[in-house]
């Protein structure tokens, strides 16, 4: 029996399922590789770069790393799974949302387009889905990991902002499907028994460690490596 090879691979979303996969489930007829490539906001950066038929992410931003990965255990072509294009920190962090909004939110702000704001989210996630494109580019296999969508406890940090921010959430997740799916490129989708019906994730699934409001725990992470073992053939 061949054996199934994944790497996971990308930002800190990745170490639930890392966890989840020391401590959580059992694995059989697969081998799953964990490698960090670096903080989300090297996406901003150029990071990566296309080698032949390598994609290589670079030092001081990035971690070194060279994919294909050399030394995968005999078995299928590996699957690379990557957690970058659906962390949405930066984008509901580093822009005004307390002067504008999206227009069909919009409660005294200034009114934002639907064009005008997928040009943001496109302008502002173009680094992350361009490292995805590459490894189709050369020929792997590749699927995105979806960042959980953020807790109540960060939404409601900013001032009232939960309804903006909540909707610019899901229109940059609704971008990016939109461009993977044209692509035909696999998204294991953040589960729905989750989400909460507010749109934001539910508390038990947060991280235990004190402080950590972003971060998803490894029962999160078990329940997404059981779907990339599902989804991924």
């Amino acid at each position: 029996m061949s054996v199934r090879n994944f790497v996971v691979l990308g930002d800190s979303h990745i170490i639930a399922l890392r966890w989840a996969a020391k401590f959580k489930i059992e694995i059989s007829g697969a081998c799953v590789d964990f490698r960090p490539v670096g903080p989300n906001w090297i996406s901003l950066k150029n990071f990566f770069v296309v080698d032949g038929g390598a994609v290589k992410t670079l030092p001081p931003d990035a971690r070194e790393n060279v994919f294909p990965e050399p030394g995968l255990s005999g078995g299928e072509e590996a699957w690379y799974v990557v957690s970058f294009p659906y962390n949405t920190n930066r984008i509901l962090r580093d822009f005004d949302w307390q002067k504008f909004a999206p227009w069909d939110v919009c409660a005294g702000e200034t009114a934002l387009s639907d064009a005008v704001l997928e040009r943001i989210i496109g302008n502002e996630s173009r680094g992350a889905v361009d490292f995805v494109m590459a490894f189709q580019q050369v020929g792997m296999k590749v699927a995105v990991l979806e960042a959980p969508r953020h807790f109540e406890a960060v939404l409601t940090e900013k001032s009232g902002r939960a309804p903006v921010l909540k909707a610019v959430s899901e229109r940059y997740r609704a971008v990016l499907d939109r461009q993977f799916e044209a692509a035909g490129i696999p998204v294991l989708h953040q589960p729905a028994e989750t989400i909460a019906e507010s749109g934001s994730s539910l508390p038990e699934w947060k991280s235990r460690n004190e402080g950590d409001l972003y971060h998803a725990n490894s029962d999160y992470g078990a329940l997404m490596l059981e779907k990339m073992l599902t989804e991924l053939d």
